[in-house]
């Protein structure tokens, strides 16, 4: 199994004002992501 797990920074992210357009554009990109438990808490 290949994919990325998403660091919480990189959740948070999505949270801002004006997310960073990096990290948008990463997530844009079809990737398997997954985060941990801890970030959904």
């Amino acid at each position: 199994m290949n994919g990325f797990l998403l660091d919480t920074n990189v959740v948070s992210e999505l949270t801002g004002i004006e997310p960073d357009s990096n990290v948008m554009a990463f997530l844009a990109e079809p990737h398997d992501l997954w985060f941990s438990a801890v970030v959904v808490l």
